[in-house]
């Protein structure tokens, strides 16, 4: 399947929606102060930029005219 196609596909929009609405319950269910609600936000952040790149990098040693 194409990149642009895979980008556009209902089953990724499906996945994002399941993991927002996770990170809502798990932002919900939390509890003290901000700081320790922002704390594991960080981190996904920081897990999710590393992913990123590893996809991208996959992506480019796949398919290096793009």
């Amino acid at each position: 399947m194409p990149a642009i196609a895979r980008a556009n596909h209902p089953s990724i929009h499906k996945r994002i929606s399941r993991s927002e609405k996770t990170k809502e319950k798990l932002w919900q269910s939390s509890s003290g102060s901000l700081a320790s609600r922002q704390l594991p936000q960080r981190e996904d952040e920081e897990d999710n930029k590393v992913k990123i790149k590893a996809a991208l990098q996959k992506m480019h040693e796949e398919y290096p005219t793009l």
